[in-house]
Parts: structure tokens; C-alpha cells; sequence
């Protein structure tokens, strides 16, 4: 047997060059939870409907999931600091909660008006218009038009006014209103007002469309009260105060709408009537931009925006003219468009001179309800609301009825029947 020497080197069983092996480490796939979750609810802001909502439903389960997926995670690959284990338990069981206190603000739907809106009553969604006139119990939704729900008399031909909430006469009840004191005037006609609160050109193109297709449906003349106020705004966004709504954009060399039909199931609808959101409608503008950025709404930009008014306005007209109806279109200012003083509003919020001069290079039949407003010894404080700048008193629905009398009466007078 041969002796070893007690001094020569021992190689190790797998050579002298063979590499400490360590045990592999995957990554670690709870970083990538935020990311998931932060791709869910970007994707859900570009959808609509069921879709939308399963995707921000899982965004929200994968970001309340995450710090508590992290802390295990750590747990067991023995990573955790020392002395942070009870800040990532806590920011475990804190942020699910938050979370979940969100949701529920969101979910559940504010009691009463919104600050700095009017309570508008028997208004429901629309898929097409966004939100429309309720159907009355018992009765049919086709038999009857606008907000006030006034029934069309067959032995007499209509004459419908068609606006927001000034010509709706918000704050009035319908007798003391431009369309019933209008009503009875002009012979053989009737007139039926088809205004709906918080209507804006799109709407009012689309809900025209609608009245027009009903069988036996044909007014001598369809007058279209355009507010100064708010309608060139509010038709360049798909959120009026936090509800949803149609908007119309450029493309390809004409207008189109932004989406056909809006979901049941939206986001805007969702977090605009939210107990989260009420203590923000007192700063109105401040909340609908939240709601836009939150929801990826359809904001339109100039020039694009007046190109989507100036289309409208000629989609209006086309669509009177294609049913045999003629289209009188009335300019109604705000308050502050009288008022010489109001600088700061004419420079910056008023749109009254821009729809003045666009209904005069598109050729529309218009009328401005300012002229007659201005005329010497007029009093404003009669003709308005008390502190309302764009709502009239009965004496302004009274003297609007008699304007429109006249210049009714110059346009028919003469026009076989």
C-alpha cells in the first residue's frame, strides 16, 4: 500500500477550477403587481361599458393585493430588513382598506343636488342623448315631447321649440313659460316645447332627429334657442356636470360622434353622481376637469371645436330642411352679455358675438333675443330670475313669446300649409 504524504495538497472532489455553486434566484414577481394594475386602469379609461369596468375592477384587486403579496414575498425568500417587518404589515393591511373606502365612495350614489346645479326632476340616462325626459307611468315615450312632456294635438301643426333649461323655463311652472304664452297666437299651429335641461347642439340635432322620425311628426317651423351661456362649451365635452354625454368631433373632412351610444355602466355617470365627488361640485369647473382626467373624456380643443359648432349648426338646418320644416334659430344671451361692466365675463367665458357671427357666415335664419333686451327702458331685474343670469322671470318669457310671435308670423305668412 502506498503511504500519502501528510503534506501534499488535497484537491477537491470536482478539481482544482470548479465554482462555488448558490442557488438560483427568479425575480421576484410581486414588483410587477403595480404594473399590472396601473396597465388595467389606463386601459379602462380608454373603454366603455362592462369592459371598462372588469378592468378597473382588476386593477383595484391587483394594487390592494400587491403589499401584502410583497410582504410575503419577502417573508419567505428572507429578505426583510430587520425592524421594517411591522411598517410592511401595516402598509399591508392600510392600503386594502384605503382602497376599499374609495370604492365604496364611488359606489355609492350622493344624496340631493350638486352644488352649483338646479335640481332637474323626471331626467334619466340615454343611451344616444346621455340623459333624456323620463317616460311617464302608463304612457308612451313617443307620444310626448321635451322635458315638460307637452302631447302633440293632431288637428294642429307644430311649432317646436327646441333648447336647454332658458327656453324650458327652469325655475317656472309650464303656464307661465314662453311656449304657453306663445301657444294660441299663431293660428292653426301648436306650439310644443321640446327643450330638455342641459341640452347643447349635439343633443339638440339628436333628439330632433328622433322627433322627426315619429310618424306624423312635421312642424311648419322648428325653433332652435341657442343659450350664449354654456351651449358652445358644453358641446365641446362629453361630461356635463359630472353626466354623460354625446360630443361630436372632426373627422374626415366632416363631424362625427366621438362614440355612437354611451353604456350604462360608464365612468362619468359613476363618478360624477358619486359621495365622493359631492363636496367637490361647489368648485364646478375645478370637478368636471377631475372628472375628465379620471375618465379619459372627449375634451375638444380650438379649432376643432368651432368647426364641431359651425357642423352642427349646419346638421340642424339639414335636417329641418329634409322634413319639409323651417329653422328659425334664437340667440339667447346671458345676462352678463347685456351688462357693459362685465369685462372680465365678454373677455373670457362669453361666446355670444362668436355664435352671432357663425350663424351669419353660415347662412342661418337667426335672430338675436339681445337686440330686443337692450332696447331703451328695459329692466333687466324684471325680465330675469333673482340672481340668475341666464334663467327668465315670467315678464322675460312673456316678452320672448311676443318676439317670437312676430318674427313667426314674418316667416309663415304667405307659406301654403
Amino acid at each position: 500500500m502506498t503511504k500519502r504524504d501528510p503534506c501534499a495538497r488535497i484537491e477537491p472532489p470536482d478539481g482544482p477550477e470548479a465554482p462555488i455553486r448558490r442557488p438560483v434566484t427568479l425575480p421576484d414577481p410581486t414588483r410587477l403587481l403595480p404594473v399590472a394594475a396601473l396597465a388595467c386602469l389606463l386601459a379602462a379609461r380608454s373603454l366603455q361599458g362592462v369592459p371598462s369596468g372588469l378592468l378597473f375592477g382588476t386593477g383595484l384587486l391587483l394594487l390592494a393585493a400587491w403589499p401584502g403579496a410583497r410582504l410575503a414575498s419577502m417573508r419567505r425568500r428572507g429578505t426583510m430588513a430587520p425592524g421594517r417587518e411591522n411598517r410592511a404589515l401595516l402598509v399591508a393591511v392600510t392600503v386594502p382598506a384605503a382602497l376599499a373606502v374609495l370604492v365604496a365612495a364611488v359606489a355609492i350614489r350622493a344624496p340631493g343636488e350638486r352644488s352649483g346645479s338646479h335640481v332637474v326632476e323626471d331626467i334619466g340616462f340615454d343611451p344616444v342623448l346621455g340623459h333624456g325626459p323620463l317616460p311617464v307611468p302608463g304612457t308612451d315615450p313617443s307620444t310626448t315631447v321635451g322635458e315638460r312632456r307637452h302631447v302633440p294635438d293632431p288637428s294642429r301643426d307644430p311649432a317646436l321649440l327646441l333648447g336647454d333649461s332658458v327656453l324650458f323655463g327652469w325655475g317656472l311652472p309650464d303656464e307661465q313659460t314662453a311656449a304657453r304664452f306663445l301657444d294660441g297666437r299663431l293660428p292653426g299651429l301648436q306650439v310644443l316645447n321640446a327643450s330638455v335641461s342641459g341640452y347643447s347642439p349635439e343633443q339638440y340635432l339628436l333628439y330632433l332627429d328622433e322627433i322627426l322620425r315619429r310618424p306624423g311628426m312635421r312642424p311648419r317651423i322648428v325653433v332652435l334657442g341657442l343659450y350664449a351661456g354654456n351651449d358652445y362649451h358644453s358641446c365641446g365635452t362629453s361630461n356635463w356636470r359630472g353626466h354623460s354625454k354625446p360630443v361630436y368631433e372632426v373627422r374626415d373632412g366632416g363631424i362625427a360622434p366621438w362614440r355612437s351610444v354611451t353604456p350604462a355602466w360608464n365612468c362619468v355617470d359613476l363618478m360624477g353622481g358619486s359621495l365622493l365627488m359631492k363636496p367637490f361640485w361647489r368648485w364646478k369647473e375645478g370637478a368636471e376637469a377631475f372628472v375628465n382626467a379620471a375618465c379619459g373624456n372627449r375634451v375638444l380643443r380650438e379649432p376643432e371645436h368651432e368647426q364641431v359648432v359651425r357642423g352642427l349648426l349646419r346638421a340642424i338646418r339639414d335636417r329641418a330642411e329634409k322634413s319639409g320644416t323651417r329653422l328659425l334659430v334664437l340667440l339667447l344671451p346671458d345676462r352678463n352679455d347685456l351688462d357693459d361692466r362685465a369685462t372680465e365675463y365678454r373677455r373670457t367665458l362669453s361666446r355670444h358675438d362668436l355664435l352671432a357671427r357663425i350663424l351669419r357666415e353660415e347662412g342661418l335664419d337667426a335672430v338675436a333675443f339681445a337686440d330686443t333686451l337692450r332696447e331703451p327702458g328695459r329692466d333687466l331685474d324684471e325680465l330675469f330670475l333673482p340672481g340668475d343670469a341666464a334663467h327668465y322671470a315670467p315678464t322675460g318669457q312673456r316678452l320672448l313669446a311676443d318676439v317670437l310671435e312676430r318674427e313667426i308670423r314674418r316667416r309663415l305668412e304667405g307659406e301654403p300649409r
